[in-house]
């Protein structure tokens, strides 16, 4: 899965998954400025509503952002206007992307 952004976004979603390998940006992505918004690694830059980190709930396991049981919403720390939104994701059957803008 790969969460992008051009331009400027406010970004929140309860629960995703991408792969490490999918989450890079190609080259024509970035001349046009494209921004990936989770690198598959990390959860830095994410954080739960109202707080400002991620609840132990959370993880990153095998380049997937899961929660393991009470975490809540996820929203992305850093705010973006007048954009463009693409996002690719995994998820498992009966599961909810929960993806949520502005």
């Amino acid at each position: 899965m790969r969460f992008l952004a051009r331009g400027l976004l406010t970004l929140c979603f309860a629960i995703s998954g991408a792969a490490a390998a999918d989450n890079v940006l190609s080259d024509v992505e970035k001349a046009d400025g494209w921004k990936l918004l989770f690198d598959g690694t990390a959860t830095t830059g994410w954080v739960n509503r109202e707080k400002t980190t991620l609840a132990a709930g959370w993880e990153v396991k095998d380049g997937v952002l899961t929660c393991k049981g009470g975490g809540d919403a996820v929203y992305k720390t850093e705010q973006f206007e007048n954009f463009l939104f693409s996002i690719d994701w995994k998820i498992a059957d009966k599961g909810n992307s929960g993806v949520f803008i502005r």
